[in-house]
């Protein structure tokens, strides 16, 4: 948690500090924020439930409605955000953040700040997906974890030890197995009997 006086001060540093309309709001997010984190924006304006203040930080976007008897926090994470939608009238501008759980809709009178909100929003999911798609991406395997291949077709150098590989070529990297253009193919000679038919394997390599 931080102090009011720190909030108070993130928020005149954005030019979005209010004595009156939303103060209750302000007042709760002492008590919301967590150490180190950053407001860049706030507004004030109407969502489903009535009137709320709308917060994005560095870290998520939050919406507060702090009424006598009750208090509402939405919680909404820049990893969570599936769609963004920004709409603008005459007078007003609604954000539309969608999550796989649930939709939040926020209306304000100040259309141009909160496209301007709209755009960070989109700039840091985009960010916190390029962060987690770099992280999840496979790393080159070392070079000295792979066998040696040799010029023998069954044949790959482990260490120091030649180790012979018979009867498993798929197993062998691509280039380990045989060639079956620059290998000629096993040749079996048989004695053809005198009616035509196969006759025993002959023994005798000169016939």
């Amino acid at each position: 948690m931080v102090t009011l006086q720190e909030v108070e001060k993130q928020l005149e540093a954005i030019g979005a500090n209010s004595k009156f309309w939303g103060r209750a709001e302000i007042i709760e997010l002492q008590h919301i924020l967590v150490s180190g984190e950053q407001i860049q924006a706030c507004l004030n304006g109407r969502y489903s439930g009535g009137f709320a203040t709308f917060v994005a930080t560095d870290q998520r976007l939050l919406l507060v409605d702090k009424k006598l008897f009750y208090l509402t926090i939405e919680d909404m994470r820049y990893d969570m955000i599936s769609e963004v939608d920004f709409g603008a009238q005459l007078m007003s501008g609604t954000i539309k953040v969608c999550t796989p759980t649930k939709n939040l809709t926020f209306t304000t009178f100040k259309p141009k700040p909160l496209r301007e909100v709209t755009n960070y929003i989109q700039q840091r999911v985009m960010q916190v997906r390029h962060m987690y798609s770099s992280q999840s991406e496979p790393q080159p395997a070392a070079t000295n974890a792979l066998p040696e291949v040799t010029d023998t077709p069954y044949a790959a150098v482990i260490g120091n030890q030649a180790v012979i590989v018979a009867g498993s070529e798929d197993l062998l990297p691509t280039p380990a197995r045989r060639n079956p253009y620059m290998h000629p193919p096993v040749m079996m000679r048989r004695r053809i009997g005198r009616f035509g038919s196969i006759g025993a394997p002959h023994n005798n390599p000169g016939a």
